[in-house]
């Protein structure tokens, strides 16, 4: 218990510098900073810091790895993992009964929808890959 609060708290630090970041996406000067990512990681960290809320409202919250997921990527953590509890946090916020299950896998445009613009048809290429988190 003690570890989570600690983490949330963290997580609560960056968010609030995160606020602050929205002055520089909207003037453009905002920089991704890359590094080394370990993607199975920044997933489980993102359900184990979402699992008390979930817990609370008595939500079974799972997380599915595809077997084609790399286990490291190079990226923007600290985006991916204020995206990430974005999304799980509003999955699990806005589901009253249930479960939350979160999966990723790397996205392939035959698996993709119809419904997507023509740009956002991800082509992986060396090297490249985009993750996919439904």
């Amino acid at each position: 218990m003690i570890e989570t609060v600690l983490k949330s708290s963290n997580v609560l630090a960056a968010l609030i510098n995160d606020v602050l970041d929205l002055s520089r996406l909207e003037d453009g000067s905002l920089e991704l900073e890359m590094g080394k990512i370990n993607l199975h990681g920044v997933l489980g960290e993102v359900i184990e810091l979402i699992k008390p809320i979930a817990s609370v409202k008595k939500l079974p919250i799972t997380l599915i790895l595809a077997p084609d997921l790399p286990t490291h990527a190079i990226g923007d953590e600290k985006r991916l993992m204020q995206t990430l509890l974005n999304v799980v946090g509003n999955a699990v916020k806005y589901t009253k009964e249930g479960y939350v299950s979160i999966r990723a896998s790397v996205a392939k445009p035959e698996s993709l929808q119809d419904w997507r613009p023509p740009e956002f048809y991800p082509a992986s290429s060396d090297g490249h890959f985009y993750i996919r988190v439904q």
